[in-house]
């Protein structure tokens, strides 16, 4: 079975109409399409403090509650645990981890999962693959996808949802605009791989 790192807010968890009506009545209009932590702030010209207030509020206790799925991630969930072991890899701290869980039932989703590790905001997740032989890691945020160094072992998926978006292929990461390409992907390199074996 492949193993399967994924991250949580705003790669299965919708997060950005909640960040965008935070900053927007802060004074700033963001967009509807998602985009990373760097962007905001370059486009906002706000400080990383000014960010991290944002965070406190969208990720408190009650407003994760109130935040649905992303589009298509129960049947993208769905398919890729067919074919491997899905670990919810966080940058958010153990004290969320029960709280997490209960909207990981409340959303239908629970049984997907076959683990949770959250590293909290020191964790470096590329790392943590690497020591635990991940295959593929799902990320929406960049930054975490990084170093970029194609000797790296597993396969690194940047979730970047956009109308129109091909999906094709960085040096260093493959990037996805929906849950259905990163599904077919997946399910694409295995069939390769296969091939490759029995050939």
């Amino acid at each position: 079975m492949q193993l399967i790192a994924i991250d949580i807010g705003g790669t299965i968890e919708e997060t950005w109409s909640h960040k965008t009506y935070w900053f927007k009545k802060n004074g700033y209009v963001l967009g509807d399409m998602p985009i990373g932590r760097v962007e905001v702030i370059k486009k906002t010209n706000c400080s990383v403090n000014f960010y991290l207030d944002m965070v406190k509020d969208v990720y408190s206790d009650e407003n994760i509650m109130e935040h649905k799925l992303v589009h298509g991630v129960k049947d993208g969930l769905k398919e890729i645990s067919k074919v491997g072991k899905i670990i919810l890899l966080s940058s958010r701290a153990q004290s969320k981890i029960d709280l997490t869980i209960k909207w990981l039932i409340k959303n239908e989703i629970r049984a997907y999962i076959n683990d949770i590790i959250f590293l909290g905001d020191v964790g470096d997740k590329i790392e943590w693959c690497k020591d635990n032989k991940i295959n593929y890691f799902i990320d929406d945020d960049i930054r975490h996808l990084y170093p970029e160094d194609i000797s790296l072992k597993f396969n690194r998926i940047w979730y970047y949802p956009s109308q129109g978006r091909e999906c094709y292929m960085k040096e260093y990461f493959h990037i996805c605009s929906s849950w259905k390409e990163i599904s077919n992907f997946i399910n694409l390199k295995l069939r390769y791989n296969d091939f490759q074996i029995n050939k």
